[in-house]
């Protein structure tokens, strides 16, 4: 009878790593196991998206950001240049 109890209190105090790995067992409430299983693929993405944003060097982003906007304004004066003549082989 107190086996029983603790099976059951066991069931209930899983945490989410336990009930992934080896599954919740049959028990008498599917409606909270749906609840369950939606949130599981938004979680298991937030995972993959902190995983991989811990991966990103943001010194070297900065870095490769600040270079591409420096090459654009050089770049800007030759595309207002060139842009008549563009427009006039379009036509």
């Amino acid at each position: 009878m107190e086996n029983e109890e603790q099976k059951d209190s066991n069931t209930e105090e899983q945490d989410p790593f336990t009930r992934l790995m080896f599954g919740s067992g049959r028990s008498s409430q599917p409606q909270q196991n749906d609840h369950e299983d939606r949130n599981r693929p938004v979680s298991n993405e937030n995972n993959q998206l902190n995983e991989l944003l811990s991966n990103v060097n943001v010194d070297e982003l900065m870095k490769n950001i600040d270079t591409l906007v420096s090459n654009a304004s050089h770049f800007k004066p030759i595309l207002n240049k060139l842009g008549p003549l563009i427009n006039k082989w379009i036509k």
